[in-house]
Parts: C-alpha cells; sequence; structure tokens
C-alpha cells in the first residue's frame, strides 16, 4: 500500500510507518474523530486484490475482535470507506501486541474456536504472546 506520513485513510491521519511483513503494513495514525493515536494494519498492495487475502484479513479483524487479553490490541473497527481495508487498533506503547504477529495458522485455529464457542487455556495465551 505505501501510505505516507501526512496523508489521510478516512478519518485517519497517517504518521508513520511501524512495521511490516508478508501480510501486512502497521502504520501508527491519529483518528481525527476521537483525536486518539492508533494502529492501521493495511494489506500490501499485492495482496489487496486476492479475494482470498481479503477474506483472511477480514476473518482476522473478526477474530481479534471477539478476543479480549492483556497483549492482544484491542480493535476498535474494520474500515474500507477509502477503498482501502484497513483494521483499526489500540496502539501500545510496547508494540507488543500479538495482533501484530499472529500468524495465519494461529488466525484459523482462534477463528475455528471462536465458531466452536471455546476458548485456549490461559496458558496457551502466554505461550501465543511470549515475546521473541
Amino acid at each position: 500500500m505505501g501510505l505516507t506520513p501526512g496523508s489521510r485513510l478516512g478519518a485517519y491521519e497517517i504518521l508513520g510507518l511501524l512495521g511490516s511483513g508478508g501480510m501486512g503494513e502497521v502504520y501508527r495514525a491519529r483518528d481525527l474523530k476521537l483525536g486518539r493515536d492508533v494502529a492501521i494494519k493495511v494489506l500490501p498492495q499485492t495482496l489487496g486484490d486476492d479475494p482470498d487475502r481479503l477474506a483472511r484479513f477480514e476473518r482476522e479483524a473478526r477474530t481479534l475482535a471477539a478476543l479480549s487479553h492483556q497483549n492482544i490490541a484491542h480493535v476498535h473497527g474494520f474500515d474500507d470507506s477509502a477503498g482501502v481495508p484497513a483494521l483499526v487498533m489500540e496502539i501500545r506503547p510496547t508494540y507488543a501486541a500479538i495482533g501484530f504477529r499472529l500468524s495465519s495458522k494461529t488466525v484459523d485455529s482462534l477463528s475455528s474456536m471462536r465458531r466452536d464457542g471455546t476458548t485456549p487455556a490461559e496458558s496457551t495465551w502466554d505461550r501465543w504472546t511470549r515475546r521473541t
């Protein structure tokens, strides 16, 4: 996607890139309506036109939004009003939120557990969220 500082994505002003990987780019942004900083994850442009990747991205947003744990960034929303699917999350000072590091296998497992109405044990969360 390659968002630049000062550009806008819907109601958010992009402040800078926090990190990037194979499944997304994460930016620090300012929510202009609520006056708070947030993290925005967008798909790389190479994946943005792939229906399967878009579906996985939306599933990731729904899965993270359904979870509550001290090491998981709170999801504020999923925005595509600017034509760019964007997962909007709380920003953590240490940037240690699991939402930025979930593997596709983990997202699939969590989605499956959510559908089944089960949740992993606390020790499993601790293992998944351990800093590496």
